[in-house]
C-alpha cells in the first residue's frame, strides 16, 4: 500500500488549531496585562477578537476537521482512516473526484455512490509538492483508474 494522503493532516487538524487559539489568547492577554488594562482598548478591539475567534472555528469545522487522517492506496481500493474509523473503499464505489488546485494544503475530496462510514464524501489533504502550478500526478493518477473502475 502506498500513502496517498499528506503526511502533515495530524498538524494541519490538530497543532494549527491549537496554535492559532493559543495566539488569539495571548492577543487578548498582553492587551489586558500591558498598560493600562481592559479601559485604553478600543471596542473594535474585542470585536474583531471575537469575530476572528468565531469565524476561524467555521472555517476549522467545515474545512480542517473532515479531512481523513490517512488514505492510502491499494491497487484495486483505497483503505481511508479517520480518527478510530477505517474502511476499505474499491475505486468502483467511488464516483467522483475534486481536486482543487492553488490551495494550502492541497485537497482532493472524494465522492461516493453510496453513503460510507464517513458520509457520502470525504476530503483529504495531498502531500506537498515543489511545483503547485500543475496538476497533482496522485490526482491525476486517482481520477483515472477511477474512470476505468467505473
Amino acid at each position: 500500500m502506498r500513502l496517498i494522503s499528506s503526511r502533515l493532516t495530524y498538524g494541519y487538524k490538530i497543532l494549527f488549531p491549537i496554535g492559532w487559539y493559543i495566539a488569539l489568547a495571548a492577543i487578548l492577554a498582553v492587551a489586558l496585562f500591558t498598560g493600562t488594562g481592559a479601559i485604553s482598548l478600543p471596542p473594535a478591539f474585542f470585536v474583531i477578537l471575537v469575530l476572528m475567534t468565531g469565524l476561524s472555528y467555521l472555517i476549522f469545522r467545515g474545512f480542517v476537521f473532515p479531512m481523513a487522517d490517512e488514505v492510502w492506496d491499494d491497487g484495486d481500493a483505497l483503505v481511508i482512516k479517520r480518527g478510530r474509523t477505517e474502511e476499505r473503499i474499491p475505486l468502483s464505489d467511488i464516483s467522483h473526484v475534486y481536486y482543487f488546485l492553488l490551495t494550502n494544503p492541497e485537497r482532493m475530496t472524494l465522492s461516493f455512490h453510496k453513503p460510507t462510514a464517513f458520509g457520502p464524501r470525504i476530503p483529504f489533504a495531498l502531500p506537498l509538492r515543489w511545483n503547485v502550478f500543475t496538476k497533482s500526478p496522485i490526482a491525476e493518477d486517482l481520477k483515472k483508474r477511477i474512470n476505468a473502475a467505473n
